[in-house]
């Protein structure tokens, strides 16, 4: 067998003798089906866990990961994966709300800031986002702009669009602040704290 870290191999051996137990009727119940009320597309980042963030147990979310959040536009074929997530989420577990969530420091939106060619990959995953990006934009400003245009390619989704038409699916826009560890929604345009 191939090392695993030994970190892993740990936080397993603990998961398996601790919180597996702890939760073992839920875990029957989850053996069967699922049922998430929220889906969750997230950064692929390593700093930000919705699962952690929210403190969500086994079950509460579905989620899918990609570069800076991104949702690609409903006829943009490199978007399948996200697509497919999303049909999955809303059509055959019929989550009811749908979270698009950035975060501090992303390193999708420094590619769109400033592509010096070193990923060639995260550059064309990021060039499904049609944004405007200025000059003086800050990082933050870009993120948003990403998670915004984002929450639009997921109206251009024609299941999704109907869902949030019969007020059966509502579409978040969340802003994670890596450093302030402080997660913020954005409604009507503007940015609060939750």
């Amino acid at each position: 067998m191939k090392k695993i870290p030994n970190k892993l191999l740990r936080g397993y051996r603990s998961f398996q003798q601790k919180r597996f137990k702890d939760y073992s009727s839920l875990f029957e119940v989850l053996t069967s089906s699922q049922q998430p009320k929220v889906m969750i597309i997230a950064c692929c980042d390593s700093r930000i866990d919705p699962a952690i963030l929210l403190q969500a147990d086994p079950g509460d979310l579905f989620v899918a990961r990609t570069i800076a959040a991104v949702v690609p536009e409903k006829d943009n074929l490199t978007g399948l994966s996200v697509h497919a997530a999303l049909e999955f989420a809303i059509k055959g577990l019929c989550v009811e709300n749908l979270i698009l969530l950035g975060h501090s420091d992303c390193g999708g939106a420094k590619v769109l800031l400033n592509n010096d060619g070193t990923y060639d990959h995260v550059h064309n995953w990021m060039s499904q986002i049609n944004i405007d990006v200025q000059k003086n934009d800050t990082l933050d400003n870009v993120t948003k702009k990403i998670i915004l245009q984002s929450y639009y390619n997921c109206l251009s989704i024609d299941f999704v669009k109907s869902k949030v038409g019969q007020d059966k699916l509502t579409i978040h826009q969340w802003y994670f602040d890596i450093k302030k560890g402080q997660l913020f929604v954005c409604d009507d345009g503007q940015y609060h704290d939750l």
